[in-house]
């Protein structure tokens, strides 16, 4: 006779929420490339990415001026 043990944790279900990104070809690239080199999930490396940037005293919440415009704020519509 053979028994099955399982390990129950008595941590809390998370739910999880789905999130859809529109990346620009060298940023996934770059996330892909991350994937790649450390074995972590694309969805791990964004979670960090995110906590990182919450965490960082400096002050890192700061519009990125390196980035484009968002479309909708490129004066069409926004009279």
């Amino acid at each position: 006779m053979y028994a099955v043990l399982l390990c129950m944790h008595n941590t809390p279900k998370r739910v999880r929420e789905p999130v859809q990104v529109y990346m620009e070809p060298d940023d996934k690239a770059l996330l892909d490339q991350l994937a790649a080199e450390t074995s972590l999930s694309r969805a791990e490396l964004l979670r960090r990415g995110l906590r990182r940037i919450a965490a960082d005293p400096r002050g890192a919440r700061a519009t990125n001026t390196t980035r484009k415009p968002w479309p909708w704020r490129c004066g069409r519509g926004a009279d």
